[in-house]
């Protein structure tokens, strides 16, 4: 979940709690939210490497 996300839903819960808090708590306990990541270190097969 995001740092947003994750406070809204606190919120929803009635625990007021602002985004830059729940980052920090994030960050603290090592938590990340799932998602792809860029893939930009992945060659193309069919792209020709020239050399430099």
């Amino acid at each position: 979940m995001e740092a947003r996300q994750l406070q809204d839903q606190l919120n929803l819960q009635g625990i007021p709690i602002g985004r830059k808090r729940v980052k920090t708590l994030m960050k603290t306990m090592g938590i990340e939210a799932v998602y792809c990541k860029p893939n930009t270190s992945k060659k193309t097969p069919r792209h020709e490497i020239y050399p430099a």
